[in-house]
């Protein structure tokens, strides 16, 4: 399980670097975008330290589209060059909670499973958690228990 853990550090550290030579962000029509419209507050090589899904990229894209004067183009261009060149990368040693069925979450994080079916049914009517804390909230589900596997959680 350790060695795991280190295998799957070491991939995602030489995924984060390889996309950048000398601190430059991988080529492609939004770098320059970023170059014209996000370098006054963000600095490009930063990025390599994150991963979301194409779905966060585009809700961060238009949040933060509001405040440049780049096109509607620009951002949607801006949103595929960071989907593709910054995913997220599950950790295969994680649970994500915003994907596990009940069953998953009961046997990998030793929660009982009516309070993995809590966090299932929460998850469906509410949308996914962004971190351990979210869980907190659900009525039924043990916070200290919660608190206790954090590390083994991912989202």
């Amino acid at each position: 399980m350790l060695l795991r853990s280190l295998l799957y550090s070491i991939a995602i550290s030489l995924v984060a670097t390889s996309a950048f030579a000398a601190g430059e962000l991988p080529e492609g029509e939004g770098k320059k975008i970023i170059q014209q419209h996000c370098s006054g507050c963000h600095v490009g090589a930063a990025l390599a330290g994150y991963q979301k899904t194409r779905e966060d990229w585009e809700a961060i894209v238009i949040r933060m589209g509001q405040r440049t004067s780049a096109s509607r183009d620009d951002l949607t261009t801006l949103a595929d060059y960071l989907a593709t060149n910054f995913p997220k990368i599950d950790d295969p040693t994680k649970v994500n909670v915003n994907k596990a069925d009940a069953k998953e979450m009961s046997e990998r994080l030793g929660l009982p499973i009516k309070e993995a079916e809590a966090i299932v049914n929460y998850r469906e009517r509410r949308g996914t958690f962004r971190t351990w804390g979210d869980l907190l909230v659900i009525y039924g589900v043990d916070g200290a228990r919660i608190e206790a596997v954090q590390d083994k959680l991912s989202f």
